[in-house]
C-alpha cells in the first residue's frame, strides 16, 4: 500500500495549470468562447454546444425536445423546444463568471486603493 501524502507531493501533469483547464470547453478542448451553462452547471462554447445538439439529434426523431449533457448525460430541455434546434444553445444563460475569467490576464496587477501601490499575486495567491 502506498504511503499517505498530500496532492502537493505529486507533480502536475504537463500542460497548462489545472486552474486554466477549468476554463476549457469539454467538447473542443480549447478555451471557452461565448460560454453557455446548462442546468447541470456544465459549460460549453456556444458553437460547440449547438453543433453537439444538432449532431446528437440528427439521427433521432425530429420531435425530440431534449438532449443529453455532453459531460454528465443528464437530459436537458431548452427554454423553447419548439424553436429550431440550431438555436437551442443560444437559449441557455451565458456563464459570465467564466467569461470574465477567460478575458482577464492570469497575473493582472491589482492596485491597493488606500495607498495606491501596485500589487501582484503569485501563483499561490500570495501577495508579493
Amino acid at each position: 500500500m502506498a504511503e499517505g501524502g498530500t496532492s502537493h507531493d505529486v507533480p502536475d501533469s504537463p500542460g497548462p495549470p489545472r486552474e486554466a483547464r477549468l476554463l476549457d470547453c469539454p467538447i473542443c478542448l480549447e478555451q471557452l468562447h461565448e460560454p453557455k451553462s446548462l442546468p447541470c452547471l456544465h459549460s460549453f462554447c456556444q458553437e460547440c454546444l449547438s453543433t453537439f445538439i444538432t449532431k446528437d439529434l440528427s439521427g433521432k426523431m425530429a420531435s425530440a425536445t431534449a438532449f443529453p449533457c455532453p459531460v454528465c448525460r443528464k437530459m436537458t430541455q431548452p427554454v423553447n423546444p419548439s424553436e429550431d434546434k440550431e438555436k437551442w444553445a443560444q437559449q441557455f444563460p451565458a456563464n459570465v463568471i467564466v467569461k470574465d475569467l477567460v478575458k482577464s490576464p492570469a497575473l493582472e496587477p491589482m492596485y491597493c486603493k488606500p495607498c495606491g501601490r501596485k500589487e501582484t499575486w503569485d501563483s499561490s495567491n500570495d501577495l508579493v
